[in-house]
Formats: C-alpha cells, structure tokens, sequence
C-alpha cells in the first residue's frame, strides 16, 4: 500500500491506496472480498465504484505484478482443472 505508483495513482484519483487496488481488481473483473470489522474501512471499501482506472494506470499496476503469493493455493480449481494458478505467470 506504500508503493509509490499506487500513492501517486491514489493522489490523482482522491482515493486511499487500498481503494485504488480494489478498484484495480474490479476493473479487471475478480471478484473481492474485503474484510474488515471497522465501520470506517467497511465504508472506505465500498466507495471505489465513482472512480475509473485509466488504461495506462491499469498497466501501471499490473507491471507491479511479482507473481508472489504468500498463501498455499490461491487458485486452488485451476489448479485441480490443470490450469495456471498465482505461482506461474500465466496464472
């Protein structure tokens, strides 16, 4: 949340850097599951849906991409199916 192109990208668009991601991920059509138990984050993480990501910033984001994933299969049915999943790049 601290990289510098997602605060620059917050600054232009008013938005905290966790709306940004948010919003990066709608954009590109996954489904997200924010969790928080804070009213005031609840309410942050549903205010994302007045802002569109430009093309170039969408690209931005996405060369952010490291294709690292600290949990154990966070794409377990493309897994099953014999699909890509977060640990290749494909995934």
């Amino acid at each position: 949340l601290k990289d510098p192109v997602i605060v620059r990208i917050a600054a232009a668009h008013k938005k905290s850097a966790a709306q940004v991601l948010l919003r990066y991920l709608l954009q590109r059509g996954i489904v997200i599951l924010p969790k928080s138990i804070k009213p005031e984050r609840m309410k942050e993480n549903l205010d994302v849906l007045d802002f569109n990501l430009s093309e170039e910033e969408m690209k931005e984001i996405l060369a952010l991409d490291k294709y690292v994933s600290y949990k154990t299969n966070p794409n377990p049915l493309g897994a099953f199916l014999g699909g890509p999943d977060a640990f290749s790049a494909d995934g």
